[in-house]
């Protein structure tokens, strides 16, 4: 092989390494987006809830529950991707689920608050799954090879699952 057709083939490898790796890179980023945008609206329906949640405590007639309540409410302003933040959501619908089978077996079922409850409750677990799809992917991605090196050069993250118990 003359030293012409060595250096193009090299020049050519070399191109189809950078392509590669663009592609790759972008893909990341793409799936980054994903998980940084349902992550957003996330936050945005946990938050009604919680609203919802707070202006229920004002009618609370459970002293013990409303406590844990607000205690909780306020750990859960906290807006970081963790597994804190996680966790901390999980308390508060476990506790809430309490709150709720307690009016129910008094009798004192409120339907329409009920009905925005379970439907935003809904949404976030619609979200939730979507949310942990995207990171179950891109977790797979960071770890695997060639991806692995792009995202290493480039800081991607892994991300917490959003698990719905403790």
């Amino acid at each position: 092989m003359n030293t012409w057709a060595v250096f193009l083939i090299t020049i050519l490898l070399f191109g189809l390494f950078i392509l590669f790796s663009i592609i790759i890179y972008m893909k990341l980023c793409e799936l980054e987006k994903d998980i940084d945008g349902y992550w957003q609206e996330l936050i945005r329906i946990i938050d009604k809830r919680y609203d919802l949640i707070q202006e229920e405590l004002g009618k609370m007639k459970y002293p013990e529950i409303k406590k844990t309540l607000e205690e909780l409410l306020i750990k859960g302003t906290e807006k970081k991707v963790d597994q804190d933040f996680f966790n901390t959501y999980v308390e508060i619908e476990t506790v809430f689920k309490k709150y709720v089978i307690l009016l129910e077996d008094k009798n004192e079922k409120k339907e329409d608050w009920d009905k925005v409850m379970r439907e935003n409750k809904e949404r976030v677990d619609q979200l939730r799954y979507q949310y942990n799809q995207r990171v179950l992917k891109m977790n797979r991605l960071v770890e695997m090879f060639p991806f692995s090196i792009i995202a290493k050069i480039h800081a991607f993250p892994k991300y917490p699952y959003f698990r719905n118990e403790l």
